[in-house]
């Protein structure tokens, strides 16, 4: 490490320039700290894509050994929009299939622990777009299930033809 100069022996001069050296410096290690940030964000994202990938694959889950289970210590929620709207009941059940996985788990069960359990935002926004409560009702029951979402979708392009 540099040994720091005697403050008061340098010149007004001197003193700017230092200051310009070790803002200059600061400015180019918070540089890199911000990339290496962002690489180590994009490879905790692609872990995160292999492991989900390769559960998903699995026909059980697999158990571990007492002694060696994972705890979590903490998480964090990250969303952010897509852009997508959808302007009738009809579209978002056609959005669903494209809809990952992470997106049904932010819109069904963190809505409903944003919500106190009373609501997901599908029945929410169901329900803005003035649908059938039996419509809404027979959703967010399959949601609570973990049922296809596929014959939801028919059952809502039927009620918007009626």
């Amino acid at each position: 490490m540099d040994t720091f100069p005697d403050l008061g022996s340098l010149t007004d001069q001197e003193l700017k320039e230092l200051i310009k050296q070790l803002t200059d410096e600061e400015m180019e290690i918070s540089y890199r700290r911000r990339i290496l940030h962002g690489k180590i964000d994009i490879l905790r994202a692609e872990l995160v894509n292999l492991i989900e990938e390769r559960v998903w694959e699995l026909d059980r889950m697999p158990t571990c050994q007492p002694g060696l289970d994972l705890h979590f210590v903490g998480s964090r929620l990250v969303a952010y929009d897509t852009g997508e709207r959808l302007p009738t009941p009809a579209a978002l059940f056609e959005a669903l299939p494209r809809l990952s996985l992470r997106s049904f788990f932010y819109h069904v069960h963190n809505a409903r622990r944003r919500s106190g359990g009373r609501t997901d935002d599908f029945s929410n926004w169901l329900e803005c777009y003035g649908a059938d409560a039996a419509l809404v009702a027979f959703g967010a029951d399959r949601r609570r299930r973990g049922v296809g979402r596929t014959g939801l979708g028919r059952r809502v392009k039927r009620t918007e033809s009626t």
